[in-house]
């Protein structure tokens, strides 16, 4: 079974069971693979392989964050000196850094979550884990531009886990989910400035939805947009919108538009909503979806495994044209095996006008396996970012560029 996510199964246990038992690469020194596969297309580039040996993570979760010159910050759930994770920096030149490496004590985190990281503009970097930290649940971090880092926040079991990342506000509070938790159906939680943590809302079984896993997206009167992997009437997900005073609604995701959405949400101006779900559609292969401002689902496609794609985990990104890009974990023209579908997985493009095209199709060795982290990064001139989880050189992933 090679499925990125694995919910239902203490996070910490899992992520440290992947890692354990993958041969060590004793290495001194990152090595850098920026090479251009023409195999596929020319347009596709891998710029670095993961080894996961004590000098370099593996398995990188988390989609990644772009500054001003060129260079990539992101995470890895394993690997690293501790063999709890990484956060690493992969210049504009290809040279990779680790910068962090967690240590799963309860002075510091473990296993990163799967979000993106923020950076402000001094160059700190914002994060989540998923397990260490004083109750073994997970931290809110921060790491400085000298490799300093500082737990902002542990969470509670009351919390949950915390696989999504973070979105912040202009007063520097940063809003979360967690799954599982107290009740085990999850929670969307505050972590102000100087390190109050507010559960703003938990969720209840027939209520909302249960066990949010992506990330959450904020308009300007703050109210939090998100997806649950359960729940709601049909039991497959729910798309759930929490007010500043920590009310809830919720729409039911219908089994034809999409079953366990487990990807953040894009919001355009009118207020309409897009995202991605697992499974569902018309081939249970997964959706991509939209729920308009007045609350009606449509799917824009639902995936047939080959050669389009399957199980889309990620969320999306737009260009100023209205085009949606993503990456599917599985399906596509590669011979990778899956739990439900074969494939190593894909990166696909909606027109603004609802048709698909399949842009990549990996193939494991060495381009990368189930891309399966936050969405795709979008640089000013159109290039694409991303993480597999698997793959590469190593078999420990990979970060690419593709540029349509």
């Amino acid at each position: 079974m090679k499925r990125t996510m694995h919910y239902h199964m203490n996070p910490a246990a899992t992520l440290r069971c992947s890692v354990q038992w993958l041969p060590a690469i004793a290495v001194a020194f990152a090595l850098t693979l920026a090479v251009t596969l023409p195999a596929h297309s020319q347009s596709y580039t891998l710029l670095y392989s993961f080894q996961c040996g004590p000098n370099d993570g593996g398995y990188p979760a988390s989609g990644l964050v772009l500054d001003a010159t060129g260079n990539l910050y992101g995470t890895t759930a394993g690997g690293g000196t501790y063999n709890w994770g990484t956060v690493f920096e992969l210049s504009s030149q290809g040279t990779e850094t680790v910068l962090h490496s967690f240590d799963g004590s309860p002075s510091d985190g473990a296993a990163p979550g799967y979000g993106a990281l923020l950076r402000d503009t001094a160059g700190n970097l914002y994060g989540t884990t998923i397990a260490g930290g004083s109750a073994g649940v997970g931290t809110v971090f921060r790491l400085a531009p000298n490799g300093k880092e500082t737990i902002l926040k542990n969470l509670s079991p009351a919390t949950g886990y915390a696989y999504s990342g973070l979105v912040g506000d202009t007063a520097g509070n940063f809003y979360g989910t967690g799954y599982g938790g107290h009740e085990e159906y999850g929670s969307v939680w505050e972590v102000a400035p100087h390190g109050k943590l507010t559960i703003l809302y938990s969720f209840t079984p027939g209520k909302g939805g249960e066990n949010p896993v992506g990330g959450l997206v904020r308009d300007s009167a703050g109210n939090l947009y998100g997806t649950t992997l359960l729940g709601g009437s049909s039991g497959g997900g729910t798309v759930f919108v929490v007010s500043p005073d920590g009310g809830e609604s919720s729409y039911a995701l219908p089994k034809q538009e999409g079953e366990e959405p487990d990807a953040g949400l894009l919001r355009d101006s009118a207020g309409n909503l897009y995202g991605t779900a697992l499974l569902g559609g018309t081939s249970n292969f997964g959706t991509v979806f939209r729920l308009s401002a007045s609350g009606t689902f449509s799917a824009l496609h639902s995936f047939t495994g080959s050669p389009d794609g399957a199980e889309p985990i990620e969320g999306l990104v737009r260009d100023p044209s209205g085009n949606f890009y993503g990456t599917t974990a599985a399906g596509g023209t590669g011979t990778c095996d899956d739990e439900l579908a074969p494939g190593c997985g894909t990166i696909y493009e909606i027109t603004s006008k609802g048709v698909e095209s399949v842009l990549y199709s990996f193939s494991g060795t060495p381009d990368g396996e189930n891309p399966s982290g936050s969405a795709l990064l979008r640089d000013s001139s159109g290039n694409l970012y991303g993480t597999t989880y698997y793959g590469g050189a190593y078999g420990c992933g990979t970060v690419f560029e593709y540029a349509p």
